[in-house]
Parts: C-alpha cells; sequence; structure tokens
C-alpha cells in the first residue's frame, strides 16, 4: 500500500505540471478538433514536461524514492499508466460535449 501511496504522490505532482502546461492549448480553441489535440498533448509533450519539472523542481525527493528501492521506470510508468487512465476519461468527456452541445 505504501508504495501507491508514495507513487500517487508522484503521480500528482506531474499531473499538476502537465496540467499547467497542456491546458494552454485550450486557450485557443476554435473547433472542436483542438479539444483532441489537448489530449494528445496531454499524453505526450506535457507528460515529459511535467516529469522534467518534476525533477527539476524536487530534485531531493529523488534520494527519497532511491532509499525506498523504487526505480525511475517504475516510477514513470505508473504514472504514464495513470495518465493514460485520465486522457481516456477527458476524451470520453470530451465526446460527450461534443455530441450533445
Amino acid at each position: 500500500m505504501f508504495y501507491y501511496k508514495i507513487n500517487l504522490w508522484l503521480t500528482s505532482r506531474i499531473f499538476f505540471y502537465n496540467c499547467c502546461f497542456s491546458f494552454l492549448s485550450l486557450a485557443r480553441v476554435s473547433e472542436t478538433s483542438d479539444l483532441y489535440s489537448t489530449v494528445a498533448i496531454f499524453l505526450t509533450a506535457g507528460f515529459i514536461i511535467g516529469t522534467i519539472a518534476q525533477r527539476l523542481l524536487h530534485k531531493p525527493e529523488e534520494y527519497a524514492f532511491q532509499n525506498l528501492g523504487i526505480s525511475k521506470l517504475q516510477q514513470y510508468s505508473f504514472a504514464y499508466v495513470l495518465h493514460i487512465a485520465m486522457a481516456l476519461i477527458a476524451s470520453f468527456f470530451i465526446w460527450i460535449i461534443v455530441k450533445y452541445v
């Protein structure tokens, strides 16, 4: 259980920085296709920017993860799987909004 709590903590920070970057594309929405591009940015460049920001802004915490025996591959794969789940949920809601509004 502790493994999931510590990974959710890391994932929430990556998610925050990712949202700050990827939701900037919503500011220029003029068509519905731009909503889907936001989801694509969220999964690609947004995740990369989020991980870079996490590593730069919270560098001392990397040692805590190393001391707990959690590898970087485990950290980022867990975070990316949760990001995919969030993007699927968001694209479902976008589809509903586009279809019924």
